[in-house]
């Protein structure tokens, strides 16, 4: 019995495979220098299990969160990873990170909104603004366009959820929950056409 106990108690230990995911994404955090900002959550009018046609419609939407972000897509964009989650319904909804503005997003922003701005001598430096907070001015102004532009995304306000990325260990622990079920119990959940790493959408993760 004793003996029993032991080798459950070093099974317990042993880091399964939801903790050695988690570690894998804050390795690449870490070692690529990503600052994620924002947690955005994406709900679909349209439901679907069908992960081919959820991956071609992340890449939409990261067009289109690049196209409102930038006039010309730079290569030193902000990076931006993509996970799929798996509604009790069977169908998905995505959860996005997404690092914080530059101050290229601002200017752009400024600019086409006739709204004053001042530098404070580098364009490396922050850009001080004459009044509110411009960068929840320009993610509201993301919100409306996600919705107006990926016509699956519901019409409702919850449909399009951003909020602070708070404790990233937190959020990459949340994003890859479902893999603490495990194949088996996934399958009795109903996910049985759904691997343990599919959830992250590697094409069109910035990694």
């Amino acid at each position: 019995m004793e003996n029993y106990m032991r080798k459950k108690l070093l099974l317990q230990q042993q880091p399964n495979e939801h903790d050695v995911t988690v570690q894998f994404l804050q390795s690449k955090i870490e070692s690529q220098d990503i600052q994620f900002k924002y947690f955005i959550t994406l709900s679909y009018y349209v439901s679907t299990d069908d992960m081919t046609y959820m991956i071609k419609t992340h890449k939409h939407v990261k067009k289109v969160i690049l196209k409102y972000l930038y006039n010309n897509i730079p290569k030193d964009r902000i990076r931006i990873w993509f996970f799929m989650e798996t509604h009790k319904s069977g169908s998905y909804h995505s959860h996005i990170l997404m690092e914080g503005l530059d101050d290229r997003i601002r200017m752009r922003y400024c600019n086409r909104n006739n709204i004053l701005f001042t530098t404070t001598g580098s364009t490396d430096n922050i850009i001080k603004y004459t009044d509110g907070n411009l960068d929840e001015e320009i993610m509201d102004g993301l919100r409306a366009h996600l919705q107006e532009n990926v016509d699956t995304l519901g019409k409702g306000s919850g449909a399009v959820d951003i909020r602070d990325v708070g404790d990233i260990d937190r959020r990459l622990g949340y994003v890859n929950k479902e893999m603490r079920y495990g194949i088996n119990e996934m399958s009795m959940r109903g996910y049985s056409n759904k691997g343990l790493y599919d959830h992250i959408d590697i094409e069109n993760c910035d990694m």
